[in-house]
Parts: C-alpha cells; structure tokens; sequence
C-alpha cells in the first residue's frame, strides 16, 4: 500500500534563513524590546519632572510655612526696633530702656519661631537664605547687646548730653554741683566707661561678622517696590564704619582725663586762625595765647599778636616757592609756616621752631581754632561784653553780611585808626576767656548744645 505523500505545506524549507522559526522567534522580542524600552524612558522621564515639580512645590511649601511661621514676629520685632530707633531720636532713656527689653523679648520669641524652620538649612538653595536668617538673628541679638551697654555708658552723664534718664547724673552729685566741677568731675569718671565700650566693640564686631556672611547678591535689588539688596549694603557698612569708630573712640576716652588736666595739669597753645585768609589748615595764624587746664578747669590767658613770635625768631629759612610767588616774601616766617594741609605736619614745623624762640612757655599741645568757634558759642549763649572791646555777637552785620563777631575782630586788627591800642590782637585773649565763663556758667538746658558745637 502507498504511503500518502507529504504536503509541501507539512515540508520546512532547509537553508532559509529568512522563513526559519529561528528568526521569527527573534524578531518580535525585538519589537517589544524596543516598545518596553521607550515606554521605559518616557515614564522615567516623567518620573524625572514629576519629582522635580514635587520638590519645587515642597520648596514654595516650605518657603509659605516659613513666610506664614515668621511673618508675625518679624514683623513685631522690627516694630521694636523701629519705636527703639523714635525714642533715642527723642533722647529719651528711660523709655528707651523699657522698649529695649520688649525688643528683647521679640527677638527671643523670634528665634523660637526660626527653629521650627531650622532644618531646611540643609535643602539645596533654600538652606542658603535660611542660614541668611539665621546669621541675621544672632547679628541682632548681638546689637541688642550693644545697645544695652551703650545706655549703660550714657546714663551717668545724661543730663550734659541732652538725654532723659530715671538713673542719677554724676553731674547732680554735690561734688558736682558747681559750675566748674562738672567738668572736672566728669573729667575724673570717664575712665569708667571704657569697660563699657570694650563691650560695646565686641558686640559690634560680632555682629558685623555674621551679617558679613549674609550675600547680598543672592537677593533682589528690590520687592514689591522696597529695596531689598541696597538696604543690606548700606547695613553692612554702616556696621562695619560703628566698628572702626568705637575702636577709634576706645583711646581717645581713655586719654581724655589726661587731656583735661587729670590728675597732672596741661599748658595748651591756642592758636587763632584767620579763616578770612585762606592758609592750608584753615587760616593765617594771626595770634596766640595760652590756656591752662587743671582736672578739667579751663582757664585762657593773654593772646599775643604771631608777629612777636616772629620777631624774636629772626627766620633764616629760605621760604618755599608758593610763599615767594603768592605773598613777595624771601624767608620763611613762623606765621606762614602752615603751608602743609595736614595739620599735625605744619603743627610739628611750628613746634620745632617755637621750643628755640626764647621767651615761650612750656607746652603740652596745640589747639587751633578759627572765627567759627566764637560763632558757634555766641549762637548758643548770646551776645557778651568784653571789658575794654566792647559787645559781641553773632547777629549778621549788614556791613559785611557776616556774624557781628567777624567784623568787630577784623576792624579791630586792620582798621587804621589811633583809637584801637597798639597790641590790636589782645582781644582774642580776653574774647576767649569771656567765652568760656559764659558757656560754664550756662544753664543745664544749654550744655547738650555747647558740647555739639565743640
């Protein structure tokens, strides 16, 4: 019996790659490889952007909570420091006290609140701006510290600079009673404020620390219409400059006792500078005197013309080229000697010379003044006589359109006339003297002003 043949469909094809089962079987994993793999990068790309989204809205979460968190303390804190601010403007301490530990307490009750939020420091970018806050507060804290000591420092002699205080005045002690010894009973406690702003620099300086690592940069120049990143410039700086004046100030309290005649007294040359003939340091030396300061009390003697100075010199100094070509003089006089606008070079010059002048006293310093000073009293304390000169004030003259004072002077040292004694420049002498007696003997309300006009 036959066998029935194979179908051709039953037979496979040999050496067909291309219809084997082989490559059939290859080819849809391929396929779906393909599809799995785009389906893959699409859902891990959006993956990417859903987390990416998801961390922008935890951060503008995150920055709600801690605007909502802080907006209230901050806000009652700059309250503190804005009302703080009113009431040394006032010159008012004992209210500045009180409004001082209010601020304190604001500032505690707002690092309370920062806490919440502290751990945010360490999410990129936000934690910038938290540590910012951070270093704000301490800086802050800091200032509040500063303030504190400096009312400390100021209280004892708030009456002489003007302030309200509830604390006593060492100028309302007995010993202080007098006219003149309120000077020099200050003159005999300055000392006692220097650990005061030992502590005042340090803080100060703290503070300026941590607001130095506050970039200013990383914020916009200004929100909603309110400057932002000018506002931080200008508090840096204005810290930074704080920080030098105190250092500055530190030596100059320590030696000023030692300046007023405490505990050794001091002999001082006044040197009278003519403001109406331009010189480098203010004016042309037109006249001297002394003034002798003993544990604060100022007593100003008899004022001599420069030109006796001069003529006991005998100057064989050739005298420099501006001298020459401006003022027709060979040699170099005394009077003339300020040609430096440093002070403390042309005062130096002026020394070297007058400790070889026979005749002059012993001194320990130089002080210069010019017409504005007697202005400045005569504006405060009001017009005074000076026996055998006459009256003075600082009222405008319409001959000359300046203060009275300004004109009396400058009549009396160049108007020709044998009325006016021969030694013109001696009333500067009595002038000063009848000044000072004055000014010592002002009421209290006028003393802030007269140590503003020094």
């Amino acid at each position: 019996m036959d066998l029935p043949k194979k179908s051709n469909l039953d037979q496979k094809p040999l050496n067909n790659p291309g219809h084997s089962e082989q490559g059939e079987e290859s080819r849809l994993p391929k396929a779906t490889a393909s599809r799995f793999a785009r389906s893959f990068t699409k859902f891990r790309m959006t993956r990417v952007v859903l987390i990416f989204l998801g961390f922008l809205l935890l951060l503008s979460a995150l920055g709600a909570i801690a605007g909502f968190t802080l907006k209230s303390p901050v806000k009652v804190a700059l309250g503190s420091a804005t009302k703080l601010t009113t009431d040394f403007q006032n010159k008012d301490l004992v209210t500045a006290k009180q409004t001082l530990e209010t601020l304190k307490a604001d500032i505690e009750t707002l690092e309370g609140k920062y806490k919440i939020i502290a751990w945010t420091k360490v999410i990129p970018f936000l934690g910038g701006y938290t540590k910012d806050g951070q270093s704000a507060i301490i800086a802050s804290k800091s200032l509040v510290n500063a303030i504190d000591l400096t009312i400390i420092a100021l209280e004892p002699y708030s009456d002489l600079l003007g302030f309200k205080s509830d604390t006593e005045s060492v100028l309302e002690k007995p010993e202080a009673e007098s006219i003149e010894n309120r000077i020099v009973f200050m003159a005999g406690t300055l000392d006692k404020i220097s650990p005061e702003l030992e502590g005042i620099t340090k803080e100060l300086a703290k503070a300026g620390e941590e607001l130095s690592s506050i970039n200013p940069k990383r914020y916009p120049k200004k929100i909603a219409g309110k400057e932002i990143r000018g506002k931080l410039i200008s508090i840096q700086t204005t810290l930074d400059e704080s920080v030098q004046l105190f250092t500055q100030a530190k030596p100059l309290i320590k030696l000023l006792p030692t300046l007023l005649g405490n505990p050794d007294s001091k002999t001082y040359l006044l040197l009278f500078q003519n403001d109406a003939e331009l010189r480098a340091t203010g004016g042309f030396l037109t006249a001297y005197a002394y003034l002798d300061m003993n544990q604060g009390k100022m007593v100003p003697g008899n004022s001599y013309d420069i030109y006796n100075l001069d003529a006991r010199w005998h100057s064989n100094l050739k005298a420099p080229d501006p001298i020459k070509k401006y003022l027709n003089e060979s040699m170099w006089n005394l009077r003339n000697i300020n040609l430096s606008p440093d002070f403390k070079v042309s005062m130096d010059q002026f020394l070297e010379i007058y400790r070889d002048i026979p005749g002059t006293r012993q001194i320990d310093g130089i002080i210069a003044i010019d017409t504005s000073v007697p202005v400045k009293l005569l504006d405060i304390i009001g017009p005074i006589g000076v026996g055998g000169w006459g009256n003075f004030s600082s009222e405008i003259d319409p001959r000359c359109d300046c203060p009275q004072v300004v004109y009396a002077l400058e009549e009396i040292a160049d108007r020709p006339t044998y009325e006016i004694r021969l030694d013109r420049k001696a009333v500067l002498g009595p002038l000063m003297h009848s000044l000072m007696a004055n000014a010592m003997g002002s009421p209290k309300h006028m003393w802030p002003k007269l140590l503003n006009s020094l």
